[in-house]
């Protein structure tokens, strides 16, 4: 079963950096899911004009509503489920340990809320259950990578057991996977959601299994 991951805005506390941070996690119960959801959105492509190559992206999205609008439709024909997870930043002095620690809290809580879904999916079949397979938007941050998956192969079938619920995470890239688009758009949808905009976010709520907003305390 694979899961595909994706971030939205960025970790830093730069003046320039963004006012928070986003982390989307999707998990489709089997490939051949994955592969239905590809082939709808390469026709929404189509539908739209656009070329093989175009990728869907949430910062784009915001400016052609009819694109999103076109992309959820057809992903909301098939069979997925998603957790997010969001901080909102306090401006203050940068320090690369405090970047960390946004890694470090989102891929930790999305872990927390993406692992019943992984345990209902090894519970109803321990012996063939294969651990998930996640991939990751290729960023080119080595340590994000490794924080993410401490979080993820952290996550066992019972405490005390060794039964490994997610296969160690690869980076890959979005242009070349429509599913890392899927949470690239769901992001920019719980973003909007948070400005005040939830028309989006509306439409593919019921797909949540869950939803964290943390308030990043000011630093010193």
């Amino acid at each position: 079963m694979p899961t595909f991951i994706d971030e939205s805005g960025d970790s830093g506390f730069l003046p320039r950096s963004s006012p928070r941070f986003l982390l989307c996690g999707v998990t489709i119960p089997t490939d051949h899911v994955a592969d239905e959801l590809r082939d709808t959105v390469r026709a929404a492509r189509i539908n739209l004009g656009r070329g093989p190559r175009f990728e869907f992206k949430s910062s784009k999205a915001r400016r052609q509503p009819h694109k999103r609008e076109a992309f959820f439709e057809a992903v909301m024909r098939h069979e997925f489920r998603f957790g997010v997870v969001a901080i909102e930043k306090l401006r203050s002095r940068y320090e690369p340990a405090h970047s960390q620690a946004c890694h470090w809290l989102t891929t930790t809580a999305l872990a927390a809320i993406l692992r019943p879904v992984y345990l209902s999916r090894y519970t109803s079949d321990p012996a063939g259950y294969i651990p998930e397979n996640v991939r990751v938007d290729d960023n080119r941050d080595a340590s994000y990578l490794k924080i993410l998956g401490d979080s993820f192969t952290g996550l066992m079938s019972r405490d005390g057991q060794s039964v490994r619920l997610v296969a160690c995470p690869t980076f890959f890239n979005s242009k070349l996977d429509d599913m890392i688009q899927l949470a690239d758009m769901i992001c920019g949808a719980f973003a909007d959601c948070l400005d005040g905009t939830d028309q989006w976010y509306r439409q593919i709520k019921t797909r949540s299994v869950g939803e964290l907003v943390f308030q990043q305390p000011q630093l010193r």
